[in-house]
């Protein structure tokens, strides 16, 4: 599994940019489904920190030479430091 982290922005609860990290396990087993470079498209709930509230985003991510994208976890937000810094 891969650790990576995405921003959406804004947050279409607070208008706010969050960053979020993702955990994505990739199959080189079922990498002949698809090519190297198409873009998967998958919906997933993130959480505002703001708000608390819920929210539904699709996100597009490109296949690569590590294998197709067979999983895909949020695994929370990229906590900010107080000055509104990342940590």
């Amino acid at each position: 599994m891969i650790d990576e982290t995405i921003e959406i922005k804004p947050c279409p609860l607070c208008g706010k940019a969050h960053k979020y990290i993702l955990s994505i396990q990739r199959s080189t087993y079922l990498f002949g489904a698809a090519s190297k470079g198409d873009i998967r498209k998958i919906k997933r709930l993130f959480t505002c920190p703001k708000s608390n509230e819920t929210f539904e985003s699709v996100l597009e991510i490109k296949e690569d030479e590590r294998g197709i994208i067979a999983k895909l976890d949020i695994m929370g937000v990229v906590e900010e430091k107080k000055n509104g810094g990342q940590k």
